[in-house]
């Protein structure tokens, strides 16, 4: 799909000034720089992707519904990369929107180790910690936590409740 970037190879290193890019995805922007070490900096906006064509990406079937808009910043050399991520996720399907998603993580071995997380569901903060290993097919082990949060809204139905899953 149509991508617009420009970037400047010096001393080893690439510094891409920017690029944009759009799709069945969504669209996307950013910035940064990857060093003669390794090391990369770099930040991409996504705004309305789509996370079912963004599923099919690693398969046959969505893995998920809904629209993200997130801004992500990775800075560090390879394993060791550090990974921020704030944004909001719109479900859908009567699911209220998540607000207010702010995420670090390290990225270490082929393991994304969420090392803070949180958000707001229906305007109450909730805490989300855990990793995700894509060398062991993608094995997900998270927990949230909360307190009030809107788990589910229509026009006839409103339904809040306490939240400890993992």
């Amino acid at each position: 799909p149509p991508w617009l970037g420009r970037g400047i190879p010096e001393d080893g290193a690439l510094t891409i000034e920017g690029f944009e890019a759009s799709g069945p995805m969504g669209a996307f922007a950013g910035e940064g720089a990857l060093g003669p070490d390794g090391r990369m900096e770099a930040t991409v906006r996504g705004r309305t992707v789509d996370l079912s064509a963004f599923g099919l990406l690693f398969g046959d079937e969505p893995i998920a519904a809904g629209r993200l808009t997130a801004d992500l910043s990775v800075s560090g050399a390879g394993e060791e990369a550090d990974v921020r991520a704030i944004g909001r996720l719109e479900p859908g399907g009567g699911l209220p929107p998540v607000e207010a998603v702010e995420l670090r993580a390290r990225w270490s071995a082929g393991t994304l180790e969420i090392v803070e997380g949180g958000g707001r569901l229906g305007g109450s903060a909730f805490r989300l910690s855990g990793r995700v290993d894509l060398q062991e097919a993608g094995r997900t082990d998270l927990s949230l936590k909360g307190d009030h949060l809107l788990l589910y809204r229509t026009e006839e139905t409103l339904l809040r409740g306490d939240a400890d899953l993992r």
